[in-house]
């Protein structure tokens, strides 16, 4: 079965009397690219998030955001003493001047940005053992979003592989008909120039041109991918790469019986497969 790399997850949880809120978002990607935003209070436990994330995502570029909202007991206030004297200094003479009060003056300098700084500590162990399970949950939910669209990929691509297939034994048929269009041009050439014919050596040297011009084993190879094809789509290993490894091979052979072919039939067939197995490498990039 396929799954996609793309998916979303978000979870809402109290602990403590705190506030978290996880959102996850996934994206293709060669690689395990994560971007996490979380709390200064999370800092400590990153590497534990991100190795959690890697383990159960895998692949594809990962956005987790993490955010809380402490409760009031759990919240610390600083005031910068040396600021608000600084402050008020300048701020004095003006006051006395406009008749303003002393608490007037320590009400505006208080709302100043700089002067008191909210900071929380860092999250105890406890409450983040009990944080972790909830971003199991977002991970799980991101996962079963990614099995849904994984189940729609798998269709749209096995579509255009069964296509990819229908169209080779068009292309044995025309296989027959273009050798011996090969020989009957062989032969009006060597008319039209009027040279002495050697029919053995003449014969010797089509079936090495023919040889050369086969496309047989091309066709052989194209079948054994997509069969191959099939089997890793119903493995449950994560199959992404190979299965773009193999969409490469098969095009491979497609644009040497493209180069071989100097037929007009075929190479119409060659088109079309190529316009399926394009359509199937998109869908692969997004596979995990």
């Amino acid at each position: 079965m396929l799954i996609s790399m793309t998916g979303f997850g978000r979870a809402d949880c109290t602990i403590d009397n705190n506030q978290y809120s996880i959102e996850i978002k996934c994206l293709n990607s060669k690689q395990f690219d994560l971007r996490l935003n979380i709390p200064s209070s999370l800092n400590i436990y990153e590497l534990e998030i991100r190795n959690l994330l890697s383990l159960h995502l895998k692949r594809g570029s990962v956005v987790c955001t993490i955010t809380v909202h402490r409760s009031s007991n759990d919240q610390h206030l600083k005031i910068d003493a040396e600021k608000i004297k600084n402050y008020y200094k300048q701020l004095y003479p003006i006051a006395k001047e406009l008749e303003l009060s002393l608490d007037h003056i320590l009400s505006t300098i208080l709302k100043f940005p700089d002067v008191v700084h909210q900071h929380s500590e860092n999250i105890s162990i406890k409450e983040f053992e009990e944080l972790v399970p909830h971003i199991q949950v977002t991970i799980n939910e991101v996962n079963r979003h990614r099995e849904k669209e994984g189940a729609h990929l798998q269709n749209s691509i096995l579509d255009n592989i069964v296509r990819i297939e229908n169209m080779q034994p068009i292309i044995t048929q025309l296989t027959g008909a273009r050798k011996q269009k090969i020989k009957q041009d062989f032969l009006k050439k060597m008319e039209e120039f009027e040279l002495k014919i050697d029919h053995n050596r003449l014969e010797q040297e089509i079936i090495y041109y023919l040889e050369k011009l086969d496309i047989n084993e091309e066709q052989v190879r194209i079948v054994a991918h997509c069969h191959f094809f099939n089997e890793l789509v119903q493995n449950p290993e994560n199959n992404g790469r190979k299965i773009t490894f193999l969409i490469q091979e098969i095009g491979r052979e497609l644009n040497t019986i493209g180069a071989k072919a100097n037929d007009a039939g075929i190479q119409k067939c060659i088109v079309e497969m190529k316009d399926e197995l394009e359509k199937a490498k998109e869908q692969c990039m997004n596979i995990l």
